[in-house]
């Protein structure tokens, strides 16, 4: 009837489009973050789960230096907190009400638009007409958001890619999250891991659309805008999914602790800290990091293993694996000083990751020799 042709009054599809769709990202921003606080919670879970366990650290995709999988989990945990900052902050770009902008010359009608923001919970109001209507940021901020929530996933799921496969068997994969290969009888794909990572495409894919969609707009309302609705709809269907699938797998995670533990003993991962340790006792870092590279180098010259040297067999006086498990009371040599007891060489290397090497160091500190001239009696070696 008539009053039902009054509503209409001072409104516009321009104003009431922009406002339906801050209310629908507010909505979906308080799923996503929900979300976001299971994975994390499973994370924090499974890191305080296996939180002492050595494993070697890469950079550059190479073994550089012992740390534990709590530490390394923890990790995944700092990249989705900055995430829930950014959707936090996504929040807060969707809470200003365009409603009453109309076309975008706003209304002659006195309608307090106070009202109208409590209502629909909004917290502030536009100040601009124009801009209300034209205004598309809050999408592009949430695609952002997206953008580098995906990249997160992409990492991690690139890493746990690397860790099953089998030249490092860090990771069984359970038969819920891979499959197997329609030719090969042996195969076990990371299937869930690689459709994660693949995401990115079209999570960035969605982002470029919308930012060309926008790039040449004139103020201010245009059909284009029409178009923004199905990247962003897809993000949200996307994100979702992917954090729900994540979470999911983070539980039945099987590590191989024995590989990793073995691995995290290779190519000289404990270095650093036997740098580290020489600086301690009064050498300046650079040469001690040149002492120490010598050492290493003289180990592949002689095709020495670099926890398994024999005093006998060094022309100087040094500080090894050896000579610091002699100092450390909890364990002990053979009755020939110079070999190691094979069973005691786990445990020896288990206590220098585990204390991070800190705890054998200061137990042995005062017993020591002096670190001048450790290693001097060998020159460079040939390149």
């Amino acid at each position: 009837g008539e009053l039902g042709k009054k509503i209409y009054i001072a409104k516009s599809r321009n104003d009431q489009i922009t406002t339906i769709t801050k209310l629908m990202l507010l909505e979906e921003i308080k799923k996503i973050n929900i979300l976001l606080i299971f994975v994390r919670k499973s994370i924090i879970s499974l890191a305080e789960k296996e939180y002492n366990f050595p494993l070697p650290g890469f950079t550059h995709l190479q073994i550089a230096q012992p740390i534990t999988l709590g530490h390394y989990l923890l990790s995944w945990n700092e990249m989705f907190k900055r995430d829930h900052i950014n959707l936090l902050n996504c929040k807060k770009n969707c809470l200003y009400a365009p409603i009453g902008a109309a076309a975008l010359a706003g209304h002659n009608y006195k309608i307090n638009r106070n009202i109208i923001k409590k209502i629909l919970n909004f917290k502030n109001l536009t100040e601009n007409s124009i801009d209300s209507v034209s205004d598309r940021d809050y999408i592009i901020f949430f695609s952002n958001f997206c953008n580098i929530l995906i990249t997160h996933l992409s990492r991690i799921c690139e890493d746990l890619i690397i860790w099953s496969s089998n030249k490092f068997e860090f990771l069984k994969l359970s038969d819920l999250i891979s499959s197997g290969s329609s030719i090969m009888p042996q195969k076990k794909n990371p299937d869930l891991f690689e459709l994660i990572r693949s995401k990115t495409g079209r999570i960035f894919g969605n982002s470029i659309n919308i930012l060309t969609i926008l790039k040449s707009q004139a103020l201010s309302y245009n059909k284009d805008n029409q178009e923004d609705k199905e990247s962003l709809f897809d993000n949200i269907y996307t994100i979702k999914n992917t954090l729900n699938c994540f979470r999911k797998c983070l539980p039945i995670l099987k590590f191989n602790k024995k590989n990793m533990y073995f691995s995290s003993l290779e190519n000289y991962s404990t270095a650093t800290d036997m740098a580290d340790y020489l600086v301690k006792k009064g050498l300046n870092f650079r040469n001690s990091h040149l002492i120490v590279g010598n050492c290493i180098k003289y180990c592949e010259k002689k095709k020495i293993n670099f926890f398994s040297l024999k005093l006998v067999i060094l022309p100087f006086t040094t500080v090894t694996p050896v000579t610091i498990l002699r100092r450390v009371q909890s364990f002990r040599l053979c009755t020939n000083e110079s070999v190691f007891i094979k069973s005691d060489l786990p445990n020896f290397c288990r206590y220098l990751l585990v204390n991070n090497h800190a705890g054998s160091s200061f137990a042995v500190y005062s017993a020591l020799p002096s670190p001048t001239g450790i290693f001097g009696t060998i020159g460079r070696a040939p390149r």
